[in-house]
């Protein structure tokens, strides 16, 4: 019926031809060629922190000039100072964000210390003056759920944070009330 699928004993079979190409490409000094090409990519000992330098970003790689040009520091502690330093950029790169968002909108931004140095909190000021906003009456149930689950403290959507958040943002501020007389 078909006669291309009638084979021939004169045929390679497929265990034939694995045999052939196994023959040619096997290479018996592939272990010891594999080796010197491992020691022709290692790099000695003053050429690491050069190469690692020059693979970080621009600006974690102005705050570490000053460990690339240390010829006493080793790999861990380059490594860790690198670490801390990348995390700092981010804490900072986060807050600066937040502060070009708020002012691409028109509202102005105070940063405030709280206990620590590294927590800040952001507070926006309004036309009310320049007073922290009062906290929303959310109970300490639901900001351990929100917590837990991820949920935004604002709307209790999951996907982002309140600082994110597209919907309507909560009123914190005191409100004066005026009485009608009848």
């Amino acid at each position: 019926m078909y006669p291309f699928l009638e084979s021939e004993e004169d045929d390679v079979t497929s265990i034939r031809l694995m045999r052939f190409l196994d023959q040619i490409y096997k290479d018996p000094n592939r272990r010891l060629k594999a080796r010197d090409e491992l020691k022709e990519l290692r790099l000695s000992r003053d050429q690491w922190k050069e190469e690692l330098h020059d693979r970080l970003y621009d600006s974690l790689r102005l705050t570490m000039a000053e460990a690339v040009g240390n010829d006493e520091i080793s790999f861990q502690k380059y490594y860790s100072k690198a670490t801390t330093q990348a995390r700092e950029l981010e804490r900072s790169g986060k807050a600066s964000k937040a502060r070009r968002e708020s002012q691409k909108r028109g509202k102005p931004t105070r940063t405030t210390s709280t206990s620590t140095t590294t927590n800040r909190t952001l507070y926006r000021l309004g036309s009310g003056g320049t007073t922290p906003p009062i906290t929303p009456q959310v109970t300490e149930q639901t900001i351990t759920v929100r917590k837990f689950t991820g949920n935004c403290f604002n709307c209790g959507k999951a996907g982002h944070s309140a600082l994110e958040c597209r919907g309507p943002k909560k009123t914190t501020e005191v409100k004066s009330v005026q009485k009608d007389e009848h």
